[in-house]
């Protein structure tokens, strides 16, 4: 991730590579902010360096051919010792973990007060989702996206399927049918 830091003012050399923010589009662009408490809020990353983090993740820390987290820290991050109720999502280190149709998520999702972001992992599937936003988009649009592709709908999915993703505990049970 040689294109992401924590640091504020942002360095110089990477000032080409950040997206300008918007309050709204019609609006002029906003200054960079300075985000505090640092470092929560404040990492500052290209697309392609995402990607490079969540490949790690998705390889228990492993990126090409280097090991670069442990694996079990990789796994320790992934999960959790603390179950108070079963079949409900939980925090885990760095992320929370979530269900979508069965499938477990584990993500994390920031937004400071022009740039909203998410990133959600299907660990069991090798798949990793993320997007970023520089404004809140036209009437809000940029929340109604965020929440429609990151919704635990069981819409879409065969009634055997469900069936079968509550009874492994990764999908509760429907009240609506």
């Amino acid at each position: 991730m040689r294109n992401s830091t924590f640091r504020q003012p942002l360095p110089e050399r990477l000032k080409a590579e950040l997206s300008k923010a918007y309050a709204a589009a019609s609006l002029p662009s906003k200054p960079v902010e300075i985000v505090g408490p640092a470092p929560a809020g404040s990492l500052t990353a290209t697309g392609a360096d995402m990607a490079h983090f969540m490949v790690a993740h998705l390889q228990n820390g492993q990126y090409g051919t280097e090991q670069i987290l442990k694996r079990e820290t990789a796994r320790y991050m992934h999960d959790t010792a603390l179950t108070i109720l079963p079949r409900v999502n939980r925090m885990l280190l760095g992320f929370y973990e979530d269900n979508y149709n069965g499938h477990r998520v584990i993500a994390h999702g920031g937004d400071t007060q022009w740039f909203h972001s998410d990133l959600h992992l299907f660990v069991d599937d090798g798949v990793g989702l993320f997007v970023a936003f520089n404004s809140t988009g036209k009437d809000g649009a940029v929340q109604a996206i965020r929440s429609n592709l990151f919704t635990n709908s069981p819409t879409g999915i065969s009634r055997r399927s469900r069936r079968e993703a509550v009874s492994k505990g990764r999908l509760l049970p429907s009240t609506h049918g």
